[in-house]
């Protein structure tokens, strides 16, 4: 396996009455999808695939440089791994016809929801990249975020917060607080005479 394509979880057949979340990156992380026309045109690639395969699109949003997806199988036979490689392929074959450039980075990220999960909380991450990234000030407003279920205002107005597993792990501080901490190891350091 590429060190660059994440892992599947190990004994689970991605076929099912499941629920995913996905984020497919842009080959060398190239923001592809700056380009208006570009982000209208994937946009446009992604109900119609995923619905034709059997799943539902719960949430997307389009980023310049990656894609995330909250899919829900809707068949026994709903298989996100054969959907996922299809679009993929599908697409950058169609980009390298318009660009000649690789559209895709190998592999994906996916996650593969639990029953102590929030849908919710994962659509808010999804349809607040955006924001987050500093490409629009409202998600409804967003011409790259949608679902194949739901209209963008009612998935805004059902979110909260939640990150991805593999965020989680990397906590981040303010820098304010680095400098607190170290301020006060330092004066307990000197109050205990070491």
């Amino acid at each position: 396996m590429s060190p660059n394509r994440a892992p599947r979880l190990a004994g689970f057949s991605y076929v099912g009455l499941h629920q995913y979340f996905v984020t497919i990156c842009t080959d060398k992380r190239r923001t592809s999808f700056a380009d208006q026309g570009a982000a209208t045109w994937l946009t446009l690639q992604i109900a119609p695939t995923f619905e034709a395969r059997r799943f539902a699109v719960i949430a997307f949003c389009v980023m310049r440089d990656h894609v995330h997806l909250l899919l829900e199988g809707l068949t026994e036979d709903a298989d996100l791994r054969a959907v996922v490689h299809n679009w993929k392929l599908r697409t950058a074959f169609a980009w390298k016809q318009r660009t000649g450039e690789r559209l895709w980075q190998e592999g994906y990220y996916d996650y593969v929801l639990r029953d102590g999960d929030s849908v919710p909380g994962i659509v808010r991450y999804i349809i607040g990249n955006p924001i987050r990234g500093g490409l629009a000030d409202d998600v409804t407003r967003y011409p790259y975020a949608g679902s194949s279920r739901y209209a963008l205002a009612e998935l805004a107005d059902a979110a909260i917060d939640w990150q991805p597993p593999w965020k989680r792990r990397r906590v981040q501080r303010p820098a304010s607080t680095y400098g607190k901490r170290r301020a006060s190891t330092y004066a307990a350091t000197v109050a205990a005479g070491l």
